[in-house]
């Protein structure tokens, strides 16, 4: 992703907040929310995804989508083509930790195959 987005302060007030920046990106209200049922603010996701940056875009009315870049890694071709992503982004809190789900899962597939190719050859 070449669109890098002026950062925002995390004590910004990011609750309640929604963008359009990245429609492609579902919302599942169970996921991205403490166990009290409010969304997770940037500290929680930051805490619980370490290998990312975390972070929030800004434009002129206000905090915009959630996004979330891997640390200290550069993918190789074969994991693109795989569908893991350098940058991550979503409309919200809830939106931004599915696609790091959905990218630990591919993450995990990527792996369980090459163990796999070991094995049988």
């Amino acid at each position: 992703m070449s669109y890098a987005p002026p950062m925002t302060s995390v004590s910004d007030n990011l609750d309640g907040l929604r963008n359009s920046d990245c429609p492609r990106v579902g919302f599942r209200s169970d996921v991205g929310t403490r166990a009290s049922g409010g969304p997770m603010d940037l500290q929680e996701i930051a805490a619980l995804y370490p290998d990312w940056v975390i972070w929030r875009g800004a434009s002129e009315s206000g905090p915009g989508a959630w996004y979330a870049t891997r640390r200290g890694t550069s993918l190789s071709y074969e994991q693109l083509n795989a569908g893991l992503e350098q940058t991550v982004c979503g409309d919200d809190a809830s939106a931004l930790v599915v696609e790091l789900e959905r990218q630990a899962k591919i993450a995990m597939r990527l792996a369980a195959e090459r163990v796999a190719e070991r094995w049988s050859g």
